[in-house]
């Protein structure tokens, strides 16, 4: 099976771009699925990239001023191709892979440098835009899924993720996570009532704005009861989140911690 797309739009800034993609199935066997996709997108530059003038005065007269950041324009759209190849296959009626190698291309990444400006009597300088870097993404993601009888249901996934720049500092290459899995057990205990038990790892990791975040260990709980009330299907639920206690999720450069606590 082929598939082929493409969106255009128009944006007051950059002007007109075009998005394609084509994707292909192949069946192997009635069991056995290949797939390859590429594509093409783009990220527009938001106003306050293109166009964003700020500083803050320090008298009424704003004689003395501190310039934040004042954009030069022109602009152009970060750009990312992505190609991907992967492989679906059920084994024995009850155990299904799914397996997907990827690579992304991302280029002209918008980012923030510091550039003169005598004007700004503070420090004589401001951050401005531009399309300063380029990124390639390359990574593995599967799943299995398990079916060891008409109780039980047992997912596991995993995910590896590399990342290099052309980046002065290390941001894009450790913003992903290098490791990443998950365990995901739900059983049936009877007509009415079902668990379920969710294990993540998530290796270590920095966002962009951010120191790096220690690798995370967590664990969900969930039991429910299905009901039925007035022809109206529903469940209620009892679920603890992280019950393996709190871990930090975000370390912004302030020094404080966003944790996520028990639940």
């Amino acid at each position: 099976t082929l598939n082929a797309g493409a969106m255009w739009e128009h944006d007051d800034i950059v002007g007109g771009d075009v998005s394609p993609r084509v994707a292909l199935n192949y069946q192997l066997t009635p069991r056995q699925t290949l797939r390859a996709s590429v594509s093409r997108a783009t990220r527009n530059p938001v106003l306050v990239e293109e166009r964003g003038n700020l500083r803050i005065c320090v008298d009424s007269a704003c004689s003395l001023y501190d310039q934040v950041f004042l954009s030069s324009g022109g602009l152009e759209p970060e750009t990312i191709v992505s190609q991907d190849i992967g492989y679906f296959a059920r084994v024995l009626g009850n155990l299904t892979l799914d397996v997907r190698v990827y690579q992304d291309k991302l280029s002209g990444l918008i980012d923030i440098y510091p550039r003169p400006y005598p004007q700004d009597l503070v420090d004589s300088s401001a951050d401005d835009f531009i399309n300063g870097y380029n990124a390639r993404v390359k990574g593995v993601e599967s799943q299995i899924t398990f079916r060891p009888n008409f109780k039980d249901r047992i997912i596991l996934g995993y995910a590896y993720t590399r990342i290099k720049s052309n980046e002065a500092n290390p941001n894009y290459s450790e913003s992903a996570p290098q490791g990443s899995g998950s365990l995901l057990w739900i059983r049936n205990l009877s007509d009415r009532y079902q668990a379920s038990l969710a294990y993540y790892y998530v290796g270590s990791m920095a966002f962009l704005d951010s120191k790096p975040v220690d690798a995370v260990s967590r664990l969900d709980l969930r039991l429910a009861r299905t009901y039925r009330w007035a022809k109206v299907d529903g469940d209620i639920a009892l679920v603890v989140q992280s019950a393996l206690g709190g871990y930090d999720e975000y370390y912004p450069p302030t020094m404080q911690t966003n944790e996520y606590d028990r639940r």
